[in-house]
């Protein structure tokens, strides 16, 4: 009954699958990409992220993707704090963010992806490949288990999981702009009761619709990612019934 074409829940607490389906298939994996892309961007900063995405950001022009779905409410040649442009990526899934982590690690695009590569084979991510950091090209490929390890990595580290599992963010698109409150595309990210430590959706038209979520829900710690459903509410039914399955198990 999952609609997912793949899909799989990992228990944090027992250290093992629950469930599995399809969960080494390789597939386009849209927005979900910005996970790695902020491990990423944690790893180039190691020492000082936190300073840095206190700091202004100016953008250059490899804000802009040159392909069609790169969308962003950021403009070029404009200077924000970092933390406006990692909240927008992670809650808002807006590109133009994504694409400016590299500009927050103050590397340019290509070695910034070659780092996104290096980082997802650390995290034992070995059937993933990935050529930009927003996701919006289909050539970004990985599996429901790759996924799972980089999330459950975004949601324990100490910065990257405050955005990572925000349901609102406030932010500034332009310097002399007034804030902006930002809410999540997690449609769960405001439930009661369950804890987010993080979460991202994803859509593109080959992609179709993915989630990735590491949570606690009735005491359980649970990872869920769901690649492929052709409905947005198919995205939500399957997380539904694979969060419901496993507490029973």
């Amino acid at each position: 009954r999952i609609k997912a074409r793949a899909a799989i829940v990992y228990d944090l607490d027992r250290g093992e699958i629950l469930y599995a389906k399809n969960p080494d298939e390789r597939w386009p994996v849209a927005s979900l990409t910005k996970v790695v892309s902020a491990l990423t961007l944690a790893s180039l900063e190691q020492n000082n992220l936190e300073e840095r995405l206190g700091e202004d950001i100016c953008m250059d022009r490899t804000l802009y993707a040159n392909f069609p779905g790169a969308l962003t409410k950021f403009r070029r040649d404009t200077c924000v704090k970092g933390w406006d442009l990692l909240g927008a990526a992670l809650v808002k899934s807006d590109n133009g963010g994504a694409f400016a982590m590299a500009d927050i690690a103050d590397v340019t695009h290509g070695p910034f992806i070659n780092q996104m590569n290096t980082v997802a084979r650390d995290l034992g991510m070995t059937q993933s490949e990935f050529v930009d950091p927003a996701g919006v090209n289909d050539e970004n490929l990985s599996t429901a288990r790759d996924l799972t390890m980089a999330t459950i990595a975004s949601g324990h580290h100490e910065i990257i999981h405050i955005p990572a599992s925000a349901s609102q963010w406030d932010a500034k698109y332009k310097p002399n702009q007034s804030t902006k409150r930002l809410y999540s595309t997690n449609r769960y990210a405001q439930a009661k009761d369950i804890e987010f430590y993080a979460a991202k959706t994803g859509y593109t038209s080959t992609a179709r619709n993915c989630f990735t979520a590491v949570f606690t829900k009735k005491g359980r710690r649970l990872a869920v990612t769901t690649l492929g459903t052709y409905k947005s509410s198919h995205r939500w039914s399957d997380f539904n019934k694979l969060v419901n399955w496993s507490l029973k198990q």
